[in-house]
């Protein structure tokens, strides 16, 4: 295991690794130590990854193409089920989104088309009951629940 402490903030943060597999601690925005493990082909990151927390479970796991996030990248709750679903396009965030309460039900769902340019994008926001409190469309709310829910949007979020 490599023990060099990257910043995920600076970019390419996986560059200058040699061909082959790799092992890296890196720091998320919130100075907390991950380990990303994956693959170097032709320079850049290749292939399937997984990211792990500092207690060592799996966070995060996607694929590489070309140095750059590419397909679904799937995040996870402390128990081990799904949070998130993302799928990139090199790099871009593209295509549906989901996030998943601890429960499993959904929390949010959207897309992102087109995001290169200036592709739309929306999203929804449910209840841990599957009622819809918002609808965002282009970075504008254009609904809103009428009625006030008492939910914690952040709790128990943390990954």
């Amino acid at each position: 295991m490599g023990d060099e402490i990257l910043s995920l903030e600076s970019e390419n943060i996986l560059s200058n690794l040699q061909d082959g597999p790799f092992d890296k601690f890196v720091k998320d925005f919130c100075g907390s130590n991950k380990r990303i493990v994956g693959s170097v082909i032709d320079g850049k990151t290749n292939g399937p990854y997984k990211v792990f927390g500092e207690d060592g479970r799996l966070l995060d796991k996607g694929y590489f193409k070309n140095g750059l996030k590419h397909g679904k990248v799937e995040s996870f709750w402390k128990d081990g089920s799904i949070s998130a679903i993302t799928n990139y396009d090199e790099g871009i965030q593209s295509g549906e989104f989901k996030s998943y309460y601890l429960s499993g039900k959904l929390r949010q769902l959207g897309e992102n088309s087109d995001s290169r340019s200036k592709g739309t994008h929306w999203c929804e926001t449910f209840t841990e009951e599957g009622i819809l409190l918002s609808r965002s469309e282009n970075q504008k709310i254009v609904y809103e629940h009428p009625q006030r829910f008492d939910i914690d949007p952040g709790a128990p979020y943390e990954l």
